[in-house]
């Protein structure tokens, strides 16, 4: 899913009056920024997507990256990272055995020097109004995404009332698509 798509969805939501040439697939990207800079409405719905993101990310579906980083001391600065770390699942060595960590404030202590393969959870960067957002997960779609952006911009513009009804139908569609799915069974009951 882009972020325009949930941007789209989000104003169609709040029904805010926004020009729809925006969202055309062939939109200029010229017109597009031109567009942002003169509708403060369109750039507070992109600010509120990534906060929703960064919200989804953070506290309901972590997104998970695995790198191979050196460690000359056992110290591995956190910059050493392609992305924002947000805690480290798990550590292991060149030959693939678990391997002991502590997080310090500046870096990840490890017990062993040289190699180490580092699975961590990590923060989504901030997206421009084309690119795909990342979920890391497919379940949550656009239209659960837009309610949350619905629900954040209602609390900025100081609409409670809405913001609070949007973030019930936010948290509440959230919930169905968090459900793990599977097949059910019923426990075999005995008759006396």
């Amino acid at each position: 899913m882009k972020i325009k798509d949930i941007v789209r969805l989000a104003a169609l939501f709040l029904q805010l009056d926004v020009n729809e040439e925006v969202f055309k697939k062939d939109a200029d990207t010229a017109f597009v920024e031109a567009e942002f800079n003169s509708d403060k409405r369109l750039k507070l719905l992109k600010d509120c997507t990534d906060f929703v993101l960064n919200q989804l990310a953070t506290d309901y579906l972590p997104l998970k990256k695995t790198e191979r980083v050196f460690s000359e001391d056992g110290t591995i600065p956190y910059g050493e990272f392609s992305r924002d770390m947000l805690e480290a699942v798990e550590v292991k060595d060149k030959f693939g055995n678990s391997v002991r960590f502590s997080h310090l404030p500046d870096g990840l202590f490890v017990k062993v020097k040289g190699e180490t393969e580092v699975t961590y959870f990590y923060r989504p960067e901030e997206k421009s109004f084309f690119d795909e957002a990342e979920t890391g997960n497919c379940r949550v779609s656009a239209r659960v995404t837009a309610l949350g952006v619905a629900a954040e911009y209602c609390f900025v513009c100081g609409l409670f009332e809405e913001a609070q009804l949007w973030d019930g139908r936010y948290k509440d569609s959230l919930k169905i698509a968090l459900r793990k799915k599977g097949a059910m069974s019923v426990k075999a009951r005995r008759w006396f």
